[in-house]
């Protein structure tokens, strides 16, 4: 039924307020005080205000409260496979390859610290000067399943604190591979029969 409604719905964000329906209906169907982790795309787990409807973490956000960590990511550069968006016929992923961020971004801020990998506790950042500079908008790549490598402008401007507790930064990234190996089935292990 969902499947349903959202490909035979215009409704901003119903894909992702199922998503959020199935957290719940799995934690609801656990014991009490079972944990769950999720993996998803910024862009479904930050618990910001959007223009298409609330992402899966606000959802979250309003039934777990502070019980809910979202991390988002952040990369400056590097490789990552993807769907192509402009070409006619190509199935599968391709892999990609961006420079290093805008100087106006995130993560040319996070670039500039020279560590290669690090997370920033969002939540504990509140004084000074870097509480100050996150509770303004700047702009995140948002690059996702999708990509079109000849229009690249994937970006929102987030206030980042409002999306996100924690963010993982890596410097350079490097695509996925495909598994060499074919996916083990009931057959492949105990032949026909």
């Amino acid at each position: 039924m969902q499947a349903e409604e959202l490909y035979s719905s215009n409704v901003p964000g119903v894909r992702d307020r199922y998503m959020a329906e199935n957290v719940k209906w799995i934690l609801d169907h656990e014991p009490p005080g079972t944990k769950i982790m999720l993996w998803a795309h910024n862009g479904h787990i930050w618990t910001a205000d959007t223009v298409r409807g609330d992402p899966m973490g606000k959802v979250l956000r309003r039934l777990y409260g502070e019980e809910m960590v979202t991390c988002g990511f952040a990369f400056n550069q590097g490789s990552f496979r993807a769907y192509p968006q402009t070409r006619v016929g190509v199935r599968g992923r391709s892999t990609f390859l961006v420079g290093p961020a805008p100087s106006d971004t995130w993560e040319s801020a996070l670039t500039a610290t020279r560590l290669p990998l690090f997370a920033v506790d969002l939540r504990s950042a509140a004084n000074g000067v870097a509480g100050e500079w996150l509770q303004k908008p700047h702009r995140m790549r948002i690059i996702g399943a999708v990509y079109n490598e000849f229009a690249p402008n994937w970006y929102l401007t987030p206030v980042l604190r409002n999306s996100f507790d924690v963010i993982f930064f890596v410097n350079q990234t490097s695509s996925s591979q495909e598994n060499p190996q074919p996916p083990r089935t009931l057959e492949s292990d105990f032949g026909r029969g």
